[in-house]
């Protein structure tokens, strides 16, 4: 158990513990203003995912993206700023094919 100061300082230190140099995190674009410093900040590199025009970041947007430099995907649901739900469908796509690239997913549910 872990306990922090709220979202961000979860993300962030999320970012950190995950992270090396040049790693990369997916993040949906747009994004809350935070993501992709938070990455930045720990030497790693976000990839923005964009989810014009519907904002709905799915596993086929997702899923091009993915390189072996990605340790992470940032699903935000709902979304900030777009305040888009993803359907259970969608959420369930995007775990299996992290699941299946090996790469950690991460829910941002503010």
């Amino acid at each position: 158990m872990s306990v922090t100061s709220g979202t961000s300082g979860a993300l962030f230190l999320m970012n950190m513990a995950l992270l090396s140099q040049g790693d990369e995190i997916i993040i949906p674009d747009p994004y809350f203003v935070a993501y992709p410093h938070m990455s930045t900040f720990a030497g790693g590199v976000a990839v923005r995912c964009p989810i014009y025009p519907d904002f709905r970041m799915t596993a086929e947007r997702i899923k091009p993206l993915i390189t072996e430099r990605t340790k992470a995907v940032l699903l935000n649901s709902p979304g900030n700023p777009t305040g888009v739900v993803l359907t259970q469908d969608e959420c369930r796509d995007v775990l299996e094919l992290s699941r299946s690239k090996g790469v950690v997913l991460i829910s941002d549910e503010i």
